[in-house]
Protein backbone atom coordinates (compact mmCIF):
# COMPACT_ATOMS: atom_id res chain seq x y z
CA UNK A 1 0.00 0.00 0.00
CA UNK A 2 2.88 2.36 0.76
CA UNK A 3 4.22 1.79 -2.74
CA UNK A 4 0.88 2.80 -4.31
CA UNK A 5 0.61 5.83 -2.05
CA UNK A 6 4.06 7.04 -3.07
CA UNK A 7 3.19 6.54 -6.73
CA UNK A 8 -0.04 8.56 -6.38
CA UNK A 9 1.88 11.35 -4.61
CA UNK A 10 4.58 11.44 -7.28
CA UNK A 11 1.99 11.59 -10.07
CA UNK A 12 -0.33 14.20 -8.51
CA UNK A 13 1.58 16.44 -6.12
CA UNK A 14 2.72 19.78 -7.46
CA UNK A 15 6.00 21.21 -6.28
CA UNK A 16 7.29 24.77 -6.14
CA UNK A 17 9.42 24.24 -9.25
CA UNK A 18 6.24 23.55 -11.23
CA UNK A 19 5.26 27.20 -10.73
CA UNK A 20 8.61 28.94 -11.22
CA UNK A 21 7.77 31.93 -13.40
CA UNK A 22 4.09 30.92 -13.40
CA UNK A 23 2.85 32.06 -10.00
CA UNK A 24 -0.17 33.63 -11.69
CA UNK A 25 -1.39 30.05 -12.19
CA UNK A 26 -1.11 29.40 -8.45
CA UNK A 27 -2.72 32.73 -7.41
CA UNK A 28 -5.13 33.72 -10.16
CA UNK A 29 -6.71 37.13 -10.65
CA UNK A 30 -10.10 35.65 -9.76
CA UNK A 31 -8.76 34.27 -6.47
CA UNK A 32 -7.17 37.60 -5.55
CA UNK A 33 -10.33 39.53 -6.44
CA UNK A 34 -12.46 37.20 -4.32
CA UNK A 35 -10.04 37.59 -1.40
CA UNK A 36 -9.93 41.39 -1.65
CA UNK A 37 -13.60 41.92 -2.39
CA UNK A 38 -12.75 44.22 -5.32
CA UNK A 39 -13.66 43.67 -8.99
CA UNK A 40 -11.10 41.71 -11.01
CA UNK A 41 -11.47 44.19 -13.89
CA UNK A 42 -9.95 46.99 -11.77
CA UNK A 43 -6.87 45.09 -10.59
CA UNK A 44 -3.31 45.93 -11.55
CA UNK A 45 -1.08 42.86 -11.91
CA UNK A 46 2.63 42.80 -11.22
CA UNK A 47 4.68 41.50 -12.94
CA UNK A 48 2.51 42.26 -15.93
CA UNK A 49 4.60 41.80 -19.06
CA UNK A 50 6.60 38.80 -20.21
CA UNK A 51 9.81 40.82 -19.75
CA UNK A 52 8.95 41.54 -16.11
CA UNK A 53 8.05 37.86 -15.56
CA UNK A 54 11.46 36.86 -16.94
CA UNK A 55 13.20 38.74 -14.11
CA UNK A 56 10.62 38.38 -11.33
CA UNK A 57 9.90 34.69 -10.84
CA UNK A 58 9.45 34.87 -7.08
CA UNK A 59 6.25 36.88 -6.62
CA UNK A 60 2.90 37.84 -8.08
CA UNK A 61 0.65 40.62 -6.82
CA UNK A 62 -2.68 42.17 -7.68
CA UNK A 63 -3.47 45.66 -6.39
CA UNK A 64 -6.43 48.01 -6.29
CA UNK A 65 -6.20 51.76 -5.67
CA UNK A 66 -9.63 51.85 -4.02
CA UNK A 67 -8.47 52.63 -0.51
CA UNK A 68 -8.37 55.86 1.46
CA UNK A 69 -5.50 54.57 3.58
CA UNK A 70 -2.21 56.41 3.70
CA UNK A 71 1.27 55.67 4.97
CA UNK A 72 3.68 58.21 6.36
CA UNK A 73 7.12 58.16 4.75
CA UNK A 74 10.14 60.39 5.13
CA UNK A 75 11.81 61.84 2.04
CA UNK A 76 14.84 64.10 2.46
CA UNK A 77 13.88 64.83 6.06
CA UNK A 78 10.25 65.70 5.25
CA UNK A 79 7.35 63.50 6.31
CA UNK A 80 4.68 62.87 3.71
CA UNK A 81 1.41 60.94 3.73
CA UNK A 82 1.21 58.81 0.59
CA UNK A 83 -1.69 56.60 -0.56
CA UNK A 84 -1.41 52.85 0.01
CA UNK A 85 -3.07 50.42 -2.40
CA UNK A 86 -4.88 47.29 -1.25
CA UNK A 87 -2.87 44.32 -2.44
CA UNK A 88 -2.95 40.52 -2.55
CA UNK A 89 0.54 39.02 -3.00
CA UNK A 90 2.10 35.58 -3.22
CA UNK A 91 5.87 35.30 -3.03
CA UNK A 92 8.78 33.04 -2.18
CA UNK A 93 7.00 29.76 -2.83
CA UNK A 94 9.15 26.82 -1.80
CA UNK A 95 8.79 23.20 -0.81
CA UNK A 96 9.05 22.22 2.83
CA UNK A 97 8.95 18.92 4.64
CA UNK A 98 7.12 18.21 7.83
Amino acid sequence: MEKELNQVIEENVLIAEDFKGKLDELLTLEMAAETSGYPASEAKKSPDSEIEKKYNKISISYSWDKTNRTQQIEVMGRKMDVPVNDEVTLSWVENITL
